[in-house]
């Protein structure tokens, strides 16, 4: 067999990857792995380059393409009917990657705007099990960048572990536009370390201080890092272990923030910053103070309880919570102001907070009534006083009216009640690929409902039809069993500790049994948030939040083109002593409030509040758009709640409120509502 040399440009490729050439002329420097350097997967000018090409969603896919010994030049049509356009690579046998860390490709963008280029590599395998590593890298028109997707990846985080032996394709793509765009795609290879994780920005790390420790005696401080003041001074002070601030009168906007050497701090297992300072000034001082997070998040700010007199020290402590309720903008019925890349989490000014506690990059020094002189003795996050519950928390609405309890789920017995509640869904895209649902994580004991992950191989909805996969969860709702139109909607519920873990409680749409379509179906008018419909997220969060966090949200319109949301990430409560929280949604008409805790978190008044009747879904997924890795070691992990509890205003009601005469909605082939959850372990 005749030994064939790479493609001009391959060559050259290499050639920068190894540093054969000048510094100057080197673009995109590429880690060599163990073995040598990195290993040609394509070479465009081989004869049989073109015969492994193909477009990407077949000849509908609104891409073309030529092979030629430069690259593979694709031409990308505006407005195609694939929302992935490009070409797919297939060998003909899989590449073997192995000793290598990622697969890297190389592309100009010949086009006239810029578009976010994508490689993806394939294991064989079923689809569903989502075999495949990518990324993503935007690249301007007239420029070139590389596409490095590591093994084991998945747009940055830990997703199938890809076998890099055996990728047996490599697809390469980018989005609709509504301009023609043209791509070059000028090398595949192979490179980097075996084991290669990616890059993570030191900026982009949280760090939790020991103990909830920001600052004290011990702490070192590197002023020049640390230390950002405008219109005032700063620096440390005469032992160096003190945080020396100035701010002068009569400066509006003076500051000083003191804020991490490097990334961020995670305070998300606290709820509050106690800051200690010492005037040494000569009269009295009010500094303020408040907390800083990424993406512009800032507490309320908080001032001195009263004047620190010269010599002495006092106390400033920011809560997280917000002490005025946030409030949402009101949308006008023809939603003629509705902003869709502004509305979701914005607040009616001077109410809420948008400060993110997991992601505190800065604690700010404000301006008092006069010159302020001080020194910063420490400042410590912890846990404030547990404040006493309302003694109508479980018993009865937040607000007077003429109310009749519909519903009182205690979770007794052994078993989940199966005439009013569903544990499995016909749909499973939700779940993400590795998570499955399972009656044996359906776990009712000592008066409350579990739904636990754990790593357990099995079947979506225990049903051996569908694909396996390695991590099983719990599920509930009352779909066609149960629906209430307003009302008073209340759980007592306990977060999940394990890390990627995503529970909620929310309401979704049910019209009834005589709608056309099923509960996730495309033509799903039964459960559609359009026409009066809503998705009400009465709480949903996110492990990496902590604890003592939650978000509210509420979503309308469908979830594709015309799709709106609103609602608030930040909402802080304290669990009791037992690690249990209590929310809570008044849902009257054009009105909806959120409790926590029996105290008002958000407030919306809106026409465009839903009018339909609404059924239950309980979850625990995994991820979620803010995900840390999963942590086998820490699972089974588990969403408890104690109750629910619904109360219905009299002049409110309607003959379909409660209790419905069907079998709820669709289920997967061969599963009937018959199977009971798992009885709880002795």
């Amino acid at each position: 067999m005749p030994v064939r040399t790479p493609s001009l440009r391959v060559a050259a490729y290499l050639a920068f990857t190894l540093g054969l050439l000048p510094a100057s002329a080197q673009q995109s420097p590429v880690p060599v792995n163990a073995v040598g350097g990195p290993k040609v997967l394509f070479d465009p000018g081989a004869p049989d380059a073109a015969s492994q090409v193909g477009i990407n969603g077949g000849p509908e896919g609104g891409a073309s393409f030529e092979v030629n010994r430069n690259g593979i030049d694709v031409t990308v049509q505006p407005n195609g009917k694939s929302g992935f356009p490009g070409v797919i690579i297939t060998p003909p046998k899989p590449w073997d990657a192995s000793g290598f860390g990622h697969v890297e490709v190389r592309i100009s963008n010949n086009g006239t705007k810029l578009f976010r280029a994508n490689l993806r590599l394939d294991n064989e395998g079923p689809w569903q099990e989502n075999r495949w590593s990518a990324n993503i890298q935007t690249i301007k028109p007239g420029e070139s960048a590389v596409v490095s997707t590591i093994f084991g990846y998945q747009y940055g985080k830990a997703g199938y572990a890809l076998k890099p032996e055996a990728i047996s394709s490599a697809t390469i793509f980018i989005g609709k536009s509504d301009v023609e765009q043209k791509m070059r795609i000028e090398s595949l290879i192979a490179a980097g370390p075996a084991g290669e994780k990616p890059y993570v920005d030191p900026n982009t790390v949280a760090v939790k201080p020991p103990g909830g420790v920001i600052f004290d005696a011990s702490t070192p401080v590197d002023a020049a890092k640390q230390l950002v003041a405008r219109g005032a001074k700063a620096g440390t002070g005469p032992d160096g272990r003190s945080l020396q601030i100035e701010i002068p009168a009569g400066v509006s906007n003076a500051s000083v923030l003191f804020r991490p050497a490097s990334g961020m701090w995670n305070l998300n297992q606290h709820l509050q910053v106690r800051v200690r300072l010492k005037n040494t000034g000569p009269s009295d001082i009010t500094p303020a103070v408040r907390l800083e997070s990424r993406g512009n998040g800032v507490s309320d700010t908080i001032a001195a309880q009263s004047p620190i007199k010269p010599g002495t020290e006092g106390e400033i402590v920011v809560l997280f919570a917000a002490a005025v309720p946030w409030k949402i903008p009101v949308i006008e019925p023809d939603q003629s102001n509705y902003d869709l890349k502004k509305e979701w989490a914005e607040n009616v000014p001077g109410t809420g907070t948008t400060y993110k506690s997991n992601v505190t990059s800065g604690i700010a020094f404000l301006p008092g009534s006069g010159p302020q002189n001080f020194i910063v003795t420490s400042i410590v996050a912890d846990m404030p006083p547990r404040p006493e519950l309302p003694a109508w928390l479980g018993k009865k609405p937040p607000v007077d009216g003429d109310w009749v309890q519909t519903l009182d789920e205690n979770f007794d017995g052994d078993t989940i009640n199966s005439k009013l509640w569903n544990i499995y869904t016909e749909k499973e895209w939700h779940l993400g690929a590795q998570t499955h649902y399972s009656k044996d994580n359906v776990i009712v004991k000592d008066g409350k409902l579990s739904l636990r992950v754990e790593k357990k191989r099995g079947h979506h909805n225990d049903n051996p039809d569908y694909v396996a996969n390695d991590y099983a969860t719990g599920y509930a709702d009352t779909f066609g069993k149960w629906t209430q139109r307003y009302g008073y909607f209340e759980a007592r519920l306990k977060m999940p500790a394990a890390p990627s873990m995503f529970p909620a409680f929310w309401l979704m749409p049910d019209r009834g049994i005589d709608t056309p379509a099923g509960q996730w179906g495309k033509a799903a008018e039964r459960t559609s948030t359009k026409d009066g419909g809503m998705e009400f997220d009465i709480m949903e969060t996110l492990s990496i939040w902590g604890p003592n966090r939650h978000d509210f949200g509420m979503h309308w319109d469908g979830y594709m083109k015309h799709h709106k949301s609103t609602g608030m990430f930040t909402a802080y409560v304290q669990p009791d002593q037992d690690g249990f929280i209590t929310v809570g949604m008044l849902w009257t008409p054009s009105l909806v409030i959120m409790y926590d805790n029996g105290k008002e978190a958000a407030r919306w008044e809106s026409p465009r509040i839903a009018n339909t009747q609404e059924y239950i879904i309980l979850t625990m997924l995994t991820g979620g758009w803010e995900s840390e890795p999963m942590d086998d070691a820490q699972l089974p992990s588990d969403f408890v709640l104690d109750y629910i509890r619904v109360w219905q205003r009299k002049d409110l009601a309607s003959p379909e409120d409660g209790p419905k005469p069907n079998e709820g909605g669709p289920l997967a082939p061969g599963i009937t509502q018959e199977v009971p959850a798992a009885k709880a372990n002795p």
